[in-house]
């Protein structure tokens, strides 16, 4: 089974105020190559988008019908449990979220943020300290 070793965002040039023409890049180690193009959307739109195919990418590694080589988190949550990207955290709240990588940012707190839906995307490194008291779901 093939493995994904690299996904990228790539924005490819403005459309004036109606948005950006955006890219998305999945390499896999057998060299074979994947870009989606999105044309016309905006900023949110694609982000949507994006999210919402790293979240079945996600699903189907989990559920073991894909192997996908996951990004080790640089933090630890509460109870010192390794994170990586697509793994679900929880909060005492009850709230869960996937963990997801972005490679278009050059700071690491922005890199690693965390999927709630509906548009709700936050720093991962905030949701697992002890305000956010997060933990893998495992």
């Amino acid at each position: 089974m093939s493995k994904i070793i690299g996904i990228e965002i790539v924005e490819l040039e403005p459309l004036g105020t109606s948005g950006y023409r955006y890219a998305l890049h999945i390499t896999w180690d057998n060299d074979f190559h994947l870009q989606i193009s999105m044309r016309d959307k905006t900023t949110r739109e694609f982000k949507e988008t994006l999210l919402s195919a790293v979240t079945h990418i996600n699903r189907l590694e989990r559920n073991g019908d894909l192997n996908v080589t996951k990004r080790k988190a640089p933090w630890l949550d509460r109870y010192g449990n390794e994170l990586f990207e697509g793994d679900i955290i929880k909060h005492p709240s009850g709230q869960q979220g996937e963990i997801v990588f972005f490679d278009n940012c050059s700071d690491e707190s922005d890199q690693w943020r965390v999927n709630y839906g509906c548009d709700d995307i936050s720093r991962l490194c905030l949701q697992i300290n002890e305000k956010g008291q997060a933990v893998k779901v495992t």
